[in-house]
């Protein structure tokens, strides 16, 4: 069994906030040592920062999507009350003056809906995946380009 905890020296680095001298100094080994072993088994600075990056922005993208949801159900609860008082207005009511103020809570809805979507920079589900969809394709381009070699 190794004298350091390996795994746990390789996750620090990794997150991109230590230097291999840090560690270094924290846990008492060899400097030029570790180096060369992180070379040998692939540790790459920051790594995982990237990794964090990715899951907070896939989180961020979840909570948008119940935010959204949330909207959505709010806004058909109310549409539906603003229709139903209409069906009645017009079917039973026959009060065409009261129907015009539902015409009219209607619109205000929609533009109510459409203003705070806007202002909170709500995306479609759809769109959301469309725009996930577009990060992965450029993710998957930069790798393939980054793993051409020039040749001089």
């Amino acid at each position: 069994m190794s004298q350091y905890n390996w795994e746990e020296i390789k996750a620090k680095y990794e997150t991109g906030k230590y230097s291999m001298h840090q560690l270094a100094e924290e846990y008492g080994f060899n400097e030029s040592y570790a180096a060369r072993k992180a070379r040998k088994n692939g540790w790459v600075k920051g790594r995982s920062t990237e990794k964090v990056q990715k899951e907070a922005a896939k989180k961020v993208i979840e909570e948008e999507a119940d935010k959204e949801a949330e909207l959505r159900k709010e806004y058909e609860k109310i549409l539906n009350n603003i229709r139903r008082g209409a069906y009645n207005t017009l079917f039973k009511e026959k009060n065409f003056d009261r129907l015009k103020q539902f015409k009219i809570a209607s619109e205000i809805m929609r533009n109510c809906r459409k203003e705070q979507w806007e202002v909170n920079e709500i995306l479609s589900v759809e769109q959301k995946k469309m725009v996930e969809g577009q990060e992965d394709m450029l993710e998957e381009f930069v790798n393939t380009f980054d793993s051409f070699e020039v040749v001089e």
